[in-house]
């Protein structure tokens, strides 16, 4: 299951990211890793519009599935939005 939520993500990931040269390494001074809130949420969503590019948010009901989407927005080198929900 892990596995298949981590391709399912990098799909999403390099779907979203297609034709762009937005990586973690090129996002705005204000986006650091982790939470991003106030300001540098801002200032992400306002690269991705200039960039074209869309952020894929993605449901988390168990450790499985954060854990994927963590690895795979690590190896896409894209930002991801992550909701939590009881499962």
């Amino acid at each position: 299951m892990r596995t298949m939520i981590a391709r399912f993500v990098s799909l999403m990931l390099a779907s979203a990211l297609a034709g762009t040269q937005a990586t973690a390494d090129r996002l705005p001074s204000t986006v650091k890793p982790g939470v991003v809130t106030g300001q540098g949420l801002v200032d992400l969503l306002d690269y991705a519009q200039r960039k074209g590019f869309a952020i894929p948010g993605v449901n988390i009901v168990g450790t499985n599935s954060i854990n994927a989407c963590l690895e795979a927005a690590a190896q896409a080198g894209g930002p991801i939005m992550v909701t939590f929900s009881r499962g």
